[in-house]
């Protein structure tokens, strides 16, 4: 009987504890500390948070996942929406990525299948011989427990053998295999503490004798160190040796800093120079050269090419000429062509004049000349061949462009155009002929166009009367009843355009009746360098107040009303957002954070945080730091305010964002709000940033979004059972 007793309290206990768990918001005591800034004192009550490696901040972050998940996977239909994307998945066949087209003609991809967990690598001697299977990465440490998949590829300029980078548990710190292609043989050195991020600059020297690439102090992904005083190295394979040739200890003199990444590249095989540039988060960036056969000498001087100051986006090398795109004394920039001998960018020769309402986003030089692209507000782009100065009709219209070349001596160019209802689609341009030739790679290479969506691009009034680009794509017969649901996305940093796209995020939206948006604000270069920088430092209030702007236009002009938009932004995204629900709470029915920045004043002291601080400020100098305390949502949370719902995510690999940074804002707005709105904090403890999250992790973040936004949107479909 005691016995039988004992047993049904422990029932009643455990029953309690479980239902007390899965209903009330996990608790953790403030341990406030308090910081001074220039006079001014600053309370951090959730400091303690920032010990990713304290035991009971991880038992707190576990039980913050279980409490989301308590709620998100109660939500009906929520595996409809996985579902649903494994069909789109299914139905394309197949996913192509990470495509190299050699200057032969070959084709190096990465596939997966809609049954493969991750995407394998192949081969195509050219784009109508059979395609091989080179390597599959799940043969990669397969005792091991970690799933690996393959986040950078480059082939030799032989093709004799090509360089793999492989990373697991989305961490950008990674191993490189080289496969032999003849022999499909592994090479014996797996090289360690490689960083597939900065692999832009990843080059085989001239002779196929070895590459160069980025390399880290650390294996360590989640220690600051490990992205701090980064080396460009020189692997050789005869010798087995890394050399590190481009450095802060190698080269003092080039004023390197321990935030800095310093990077080499080689652009064609048969170039004269080499360059290294001296990046970070900024959109402009330092640039020397040398003469490639120097590429080994550490002592030969590098040579000034430009500095960040002449505002150079993007270049190339034709002979002696440099051809580079500048928004220097020119905000929607200008294409130049200067000679590189001279050291002198100041003398260069204006190409192509900057345009009034548009921006020139790319070029590309090939034997037939240069092409290059003109964008307006981001959504509308046209192509032009410059020795012809006339426009190239595209086979349809185009809200986005890219365009590849593999040099000056070759004639290959290829077109890739996409749209808010339209396909992603790569066509092979012939100039002499005047033709487009669609070469996907897919089974289906016909154009892929969603003609039941309506794409309404509109310009925004802002707060300061500035004009917003606002792009709208809803299903055809929509009415302007004010109860339409709206999915609001935004960015609004680092000059990033968020580009005319049509994606499974955008499908899944409309399917269900709702309006998706993107507010392309301030921060963002949809509007040229002028438009970027007015969403920078301390112009920063301006890419929050745009998106709020772009709210109350669409409840004003009944599109939505406030208990309809749920607005998303990820990463340094989570600025705009943090600031726009702490600074209009009553707006918004919903707000999506995914691994975003909402503790800005402590931005400095995540990984990276000394780049970033070229971007939102620092805390040493007193005007950038009222800046910063002024977009920190976290720090702009007030006690008894009535907030929207949350739903927001954190990585334990992230590398980018801390995951303490959405774990200090859960907690403080959890036990500030009054609301009965759910504020919930999902954590992975396997995934980063998101850059090479598996396609499975991919599809549930996507559902938990997707489906948390028509929850509290109040779609009948998707509440809670």
């Amino acid at each position: 009987m005691e016995k039988y007793i004992r047993i049904s309290l422990y029932l009643i206990l455990f029953f309690a504890y479980s239902c007390n768990k899965q209903n009330s918001i996990p608790h953790i005591d403030e341990k406030k500390v308090v910081d001074v800034y220039f006079g001014k004192e600053i309370e951090d009550p959730f400091r303690h948070l920032e010990n990713l490696k304290d035991s009971s901040v991880i038992s707190w972050l576990k039980l913050q996942k279980e409490y989301s998940d308590s709620f998100i996977d109660k939500i009906s239909n929520h595996s409809k929406i996985i579902k649903k994307q494994q069909e789109f998945e299914s139905k394309n066949g197949y996913k192509i990525s990470s495509l190299k087209i050699t200057s032969n003609g070959s084709y190096f991809y990465l596939k997966k299948l809609p049954n493969d967990k991750v995407a394998k690598l192949y081969f195509k001697k050219n784009k109508d011989e059979k395609e091989e299977l080179i390597y599959d990465p799940n043969e990669y440490k397969k005792n091991e427990k970690e799933q690996y998949l393959i986040n950078h590829i480059s082939p030799n300029w032989s093709e004799t053998k090509i360089a793999i980078s492989l990373t697991k548990n989305d961490e950008e710190v990674s191993d490189m295999i080289i496969l032999d292609l003849d022999t499909k043989k592994i090479h014996d050195t797996i090289i360690s503490k490689t960083w597939a991020a900065a692999s832009l600059g990843m080059s085989w020297l001239p002779d196929d004798s070895g590459f160069i690439f980025s390399r880290l102090p650390s294996e360590d992904g989640k220690a600051k160190e490990t992205f701090q005083n980064t080396s460009y190295v020189l692997y050789d394979m005869k010798s087995d040796t890394i050399t590190d040739i481009f450095s802060k200890v190698i080269n003092p003199k080039l004023g390197i800093e321990k935030d800095d990444f310093p990077i080499i590249f080689l652009q064609n095989q048969n170039d004269k120079y080499i360059f290294g540039a001296i990046v970070g988060v900024s959109q402009y960036f330092d640039v020397y050269y040398k003469e490639v056969k120097d590429i080994k000498n550490v002592k030969a001087k590098w040579i000034p090419l430009f500095k960040k100051e002449d505002k150079v986006k993007r270049f190339t090398i034709v002979d002696d000429n440099l051809i580079y795109l500048s928004a220097k004394e020119a905000s929607n920039f200008k294409i130049y062509k200067a000679n590189i001998t001279n050291n002198n960018i100041s003398e260069s020769e204006v190409l192509v004049n900057e345009k009034n309402n548009a921006t020139i986003r790319d070029f590309a030089v090939t034997n037939s000349g240069l092409f290059y692209t003109v964008v307006k507000n981001g959504v509308e782009s046209k192509l032009y061949h410059y020795e012809s100065k006339s426009e190239i009709k595209l086979p349809i219209s185009a809200a986005s462009i890219s365009l590849i070349s593999n040099g000056h001596s070759y004639n290959d160019l290829w077109v890739s155009v996409s749209g808010w209802n339209s396909d992603y689609k790569r066509y092979s341009y012939n100039f002499d002929e005047n033709t487009f030739l669609i070469e996907n790679l897919l089974k289906d290479d016909s154009l892929q166009i969603d003609n039941d969506l309506i794409v309404e691009e509109l310009e925004v009034l802002s707060h300061d009367g500035k004009l917003i680009p606002l792009s709208l794509v809803y299903k055809k017969g929509l009415k302007k009843n004010g109860q339409n649901r709206v999915l609001m996305r935004g960015y609004g940093a680092y000059g990033y355009v968020m580009r005319p796209k049509y994606s499974n995020q955008v499908k899944l939206w409309t399917d269900e009746g709702g309006i998706y948006v993107v507010a392309h604000v301030r921060g963002g270069g949809e509007k040229g360098d002028s438009w970027y920088k007015d969403g920078f430092k301390t112009t920063k209030p301006n890419t929050w107040r745009d998106l709020i702007s772009c709210t109350e236009y669409l409840i004003k002009n009944n599109y939505t009303s406030n208990k309809h938009v749920a607005i998303w932004g990820n990463s340094a995204g989570g600025i705009m957002i943090g600031r726009a629900i702490t600074e209009r709470p009553d707006l918004f029915a919903a707000a999506i954070v995914r691994v975003g920045v909402l503790n800005a004043l402590r931005s400095e002291n995540m990984m990276g945080g000394g780049t970033n601080s070229k971007e939102y400020g620092t805390v040493k100098d007193s005007i950038e730091f009222k800046a910063l305390l002024q977009m920190d949502a976290y720090h702009n949370i007030i006690k008894g305010e009535s907030y929207p719902a949350m739903f927001l995510t954190a990585g334990m690999n992230d590398t980018r964002v801390a995951a303490w940074q959405p774990a200090k804002f859960a907690a403080k707005i959890q036990k500030a709000n009054t609301s009965k709105n759910p504020i919930l904090l999902s954590v992975d403890f396997e995934s980063g940033h998101g850059f090479d999250a598996s396609a499975e992790k991919k599809q549930k973040e996507l559902a938990d979004i997707i489906s948390f936004a028509l929850w509290q949107t109040g779609h009948p479909n998707y509440q809670i059972n």
